[in-house]
């Protein structure tokens, strides 16, 4: 007979061949397996639907979000935003070393990628949606779930369109993105090329 401990519905064919088995007996050893089997196939389903819901909620909320933000952010124009002295030494600079930056520049810090990897972890599905603030050459892109990203650079944009990603000219103290959106942010070795204390 079948063993109490198995529930019906674990089974594909339920009432085929398992009324008189002697694996089902409580002293077989096989008996035991299938029991341990029933459990962890029950604990796999338990999880896959409590994965389901979490998505679907998430998905909900970020629709929720989404509707109460509805407005899209107007970016500032950037040259009421940036110093002659960035454009020079640093937008310029980028815009004519781009190629050779994006050969030379093509593994990411492990800190970074460790951030990178808790943030997939912590969400459903494991793909959380990343905003990169200067993502240059996009490095960290090709590893952050879905991601969009910004550079001031022209010409490093152009290089990430080429791969792929979805990015935009903008400045980083414009950014033109809706807060509350994003699992998870990067502006990485972005800071230290602002000219003034106060930007």
């Amino acid at each position: 007979a079948r063993h109490p401990s198995i529930p019906m519905d674990i089974y594909r064919y339920p009432d085929a061949d398992l009324e008189e088995s002697p694996e089902m007996s409580g002293a077989d050893p096989w008996g035991r397996c299938l029991r341990q089997l029933a459990g962890i196939v029950q604990k796999v389903e338990a999880h896959a639907r409590k994965v389901s819901r979490a998505m679907e909620t998430s998905s909900a909320k970020r629709q929720k979000v989404a509707e109460k933000k509805s407005s899209k952010a107007t970016p500032i124009p950037l040259e009421h935003v940036r110093p002659e002295l960035e454009k020079q030494h640093v937008h310029d600079l980028y815009d004519a070393i781009a190629p050779q930056w994006d050969r030379t520049r093509y593994k990411g810090w492990p800190r970074v990628d460790d951030f990178l990897d808790s943030l997939k972890k912590d969400t459903p599905g494991d793909v959380p949606l990343i905003a990169d603030l200067g993502c240059g050459n996009g490095k960290y892109m090709k590893n952050a779930g879905f991601a969009v990203g910004m550079d001031i650079s022209s010409q490093l944009v152009a290089i990430c369109r080429e791969k792929g990603f979805e990015v935009q000219v903008a400045d980083a103290l414009a950014v033109p993105y809706r807060g509350g959106i994003f699992d998870g942010a990067l502006s990485i070795a972005v800071l230290h090329h602002l000219s003034t204390k106060e930007r």
